[in-house]
């Protein structure tokens, strides 16, 4: 998520929460994992995302999370659901600019949209109809 978010914010001009290498930032307000220490080769710097804005990116997390628990495989195919998605982030963290929370919401969907259709492809994954249907024909 450290990485995701500051790119996120990069994106969105949100300078105050995210840090370059090259910034004269104070390293003690960012996170800045050493996985992400080691990927940083200072070429065009990785983002490091403020530890207050890290924090609310984990929460952000499980709010979605939370936003597609009970759906099959673990998605809300529903339309209008990234809007509804960031509109409950937006409530929670109202100081977040909307254009970053939409951003945010967008692209974790993307994100997540992705690794279910590669786990698809892949074969590693069965929809619960799938698993259902195999059951009805063994009897």
């Amino acid at each position: 998520m450290a990485y995701y978010g500051g790119s996120i914010a990069r994106q969105c001009g949100e300078t105050a929460l995210y840090k370059t290498k090259s910034d004269d930032k104070d390293e003690a307000k960012f996170h800045m994992s050493q996985w992400m220490k080691e990927k940083d080769f200072g070429t065009t710097g990785l983002c490091y995302p403020s530890k207050e804005f890290h924090s609310d990116l984990l929460k952000m997390e499980a709010m979605f999370v939370e936003h597609h628990a009970g759906y099959e495989e673990g998605y809300n195919p529903g339309e209008g659901c990234v809007e509804s998605l960031a509109e409950k982030i937006a409530s929670e963290f109202p100081h977040y600019s909307s254009k970053l929370i939409l951003k945010l919401a967008k692209s974790r969907n993307r994100v997540h949209v992705r690794s279910l259709n590669r786990a698809i492809k892949s074969g590693h994954f069965e929809s619960q109809r799938s698993l259902r249907k195999k059951i009805e024909h063994q009897f």
